[in-house]
């Protein structure tokens, strides 16, 4: 254990759950997943009597994914309508390109969720009903492929470290 990680701990043992808790959320929004095990493994572990903690892990992690995902859609999909007044307005091929920019990520994002549901076994329309969006017909439409990748790991990262794909 490194000393800044060391500093860390000692830093975290200090703070209520509730601090420990906002942290957590505050590192997963950044995608600091390096700092979140080291905040909670300074949470205390009690022992209750609950569902099995696969069934609740794995619940979580759907939960999560299916969260994230829409949250992403969304905030596309809103760059997307944005990118689509400037071409209106200007119709320059800068607006149209920004455009075709933010449509592909949001085919990568939809490319991603597949992915993950199909690996996971998660049924993608529960997805999309949970994140109020429609699964369209990707047919012949052009994907980031970096940004396919980089939401590919974003989901898969959802998944507790302690449950085997």
């Amino acid at each position: 254990m490194s000393s800044l990680t060391k500093r860390s701990t000692k830093l975290y043992n200090g703070l209520s759950n509730k601090q420990k808790a906002a942290l957590t959320f505050q590192n997963l929004a950044e995608l600091n997943a390096d700092e979140v095990p080291i905040i909670t493994g300074t949470v205390e572990k009690k022992h209750y009597s609950q569902r099995d903690t696969e069934y609740t892990d794995w619940i979580e992690t759907f939960f999560s994914v299916a969260s994230l995902w829409g949250m992403s859609y969304w905030q596309q999909k809103y760059q997307e309508a944005a990118c689509l007044v400037l071409v209106a307005e200007q119709d320059t091929d800068q607006a149209i390109k920004r455009f075709r920019e933010v449509e592909a990520r949001v085919t990568a994002l939809h490319y991603a969720l597949q992915e993950f549901c199909n690996t996971h076994g998660l049924d993608v329309q529960s997805v999309y009903k949970f994140a109020g969006a429609e699964q369209p017909n990707l047919t012949g439409k052009l994907y980031d492929e970096f940004y396919l990748a980089e939401w590919i790991e974003n989901l898969n990262n959802c998944i507790h470290s302690k449950l085997s794909a």
